[in-house]
């Protein structure tokens, strides 16, 4: 979906009249970032107390381990910055992820 859903000027009731409509392309995007949202809150590692460290695996990729407060939870996130596949042996990971 292409960029222009987060340059325009809505008019409120526009606004809330195409997110709610879901065969919009707003609609969707908005249903698809609702249920990211959702789906991070449910994650303890992503609590804004929580730990976290960076972890240089490749100059491509964005990567970051979170901790939850508590210690309940580790999650590793791997972003591409790319339009590249990149393929990575776990051996590249820290030995404590690997």
């Amino acid at each position: 979906m292409n960029g222009a859903i987060n340059r325009r000027k809505w008019d409120r009731g526009e606004l809330e009249y195409q997110i709610g409509e879901a065969s919009s392309e707003t609609g969707q995007v908005f249903a698809l970032y609702r249920r990211l949202l959702q789906l991070r809150r449910r994650q303890h590692a992503f609590h804004p107390d929580g730990a976290q460290r960076i972890i240089e695996v490749d100059e491509r990729l964005f990567c970051f381990e979170r901790f939850a407060p508590r210690d309940d939870q580790r999650i590793l996130v791997l972003a591409n910055l790319t339009s590249d596949n990149i393929f990575i042996d776990v051996a590249m990971l820290p030995d404590d992820l690997a």
